[in-house]
């Protein structure tokens, strides 16, 4: 009995949406066009999930195309009664699926949307439903499972196509039935009508995987690049102190006034440079020194027996004295 009441369930689930659109299938029905359905469940960790269902009719005349526009001022025209029909029977859908399954659930948040589509290959026109459905899956420590709602089945007409998009971090341990498309980069399982599915189906068994070194990185990206940014800047200080440090130890000394016996040295150097001999005024100009300075130095090298002064003219040549 249970069984039958959860077919039951499964067989309203597809029927309340499309009979939502009944007055447009009278109508455009005559033409026989061709349609799908694509159900997109996107699963969180939380277990609840968003539901995109589309409906697509290819347009293949004028004629097709005049009606379907009449049909979507028709719509936005009684938008908010499509809305509350829509909002209803989901609501009461999820109530039956809560009983089902003994876990709590809710449904929010409902947009329905029309739109004509202009592709290379026709006209198509779409009908988008869409609506949270909370407490969806059944959420186990580390667990994700997908499957429990759909006790009665679930079932695809030729075209159509339920795809589940899984959380991100999560590896898919376990599906049934076997998926005709997985995209791992993209984190969809996908199925294709025609398709029966069973009791339970489709079933997806979703387990959390542990972090990899690239999951931390991409989670601590800005944390660990401002720790590289102030290690950088602390190293170039460290590095700047020491430097300046080594720099006042072993480096270039401190210049300071020399003292006399430097400047007897300069005098003495200067004087062997040029063979012993040199006039006060070119040991002047050759040191840098002032002519009272030069002067004085050269007294008291003279009485130290360093140098000798001899009166040439105006000039006095200096003679280096070697002991």
């Amino acid at each position: 009995m249970r069984a039958m009441k959860t077919k039951l369930y499964v067989t309203l689930f597809l029927l309340e949406f499309l009979t939502i659109l009944l007055p447009l299938g009278m109508v455009l029905c005559q033409n026989q066009l061709e349609e799908n359905t694509t159900f997109k469940i996107e699963v969180r960790m939380d277990g609840s999930a968003t539901w995109i269902i589309e409906r697509r009719l290819l347009l293949k005349t004028e004629e097709d195309v005049t009606i379907f526009q009449q049909y979507v001022s028709e719509f936005e025209a009684q938008k908010e009664a499509y809305l509350e029909e829509f909002s209803s029977k989901t609501r009461e859908l999820v109530n039956r699926a809560s009983i089902v399954t003994g876990r709590s659930m809710r449904a929010e948040n409902f947009e329905i949307a029309i739109s004509l589509l202009e592709t290379a290959t026709g006209s198509y026109g779409v009908i988008k439903y869409q609506y949270d459905w909370i407490g969806f899956a059944k959420v186990e420590d580390n667990r994700i499972t997908v499957g429990d709602v759909f006790e009665g089945g679930f079932y695809l007409y030729r075209d159509d196509a339920l795809i589940i998009k899984y959380p991100s971090g999560y590896l898919v341990v376990a599906v049934s039935p076997v998926t005709d498309d997985t995209r791992e980069p993209d984190r969809t399982l996908t199925w294709y009508g025609r398709r029966n599915f069973g009791a339970g189906e489709p079933t997806v068994i979703l387990e959390k995987r542990a972090p990899t070194i690239i999951d931390i990185l991409q989670k601590y990206a800005l944390l660990i690049v401002g720790l590289i940014v102030i290690a950088g800047i602390g190293s170039a200080g460290l590095w700047f102190f020491r430097f300046r440090k080594r720099e006042k130890v072993s480096g270039r000394p401190p210049e300071i006034k020399l003292g006399i016996e430097d400047d007897e040295d300069k005098v003495v150097r200067l004087l062997r440079a040029a063979g012993g001999r040199l006039y006060q005024s070119t040991i002047t100009k050759q040191c840098g020194f002032s002519k009272s300075k030069t002067s004085e130095l050269l007294t008291t090298m003279e009485k130290k027996g360093i140098v000798r002064r001899q009166k040439r003219g105006r000039e006095k040549l200096v003679t280096l004295i070697e002991g």
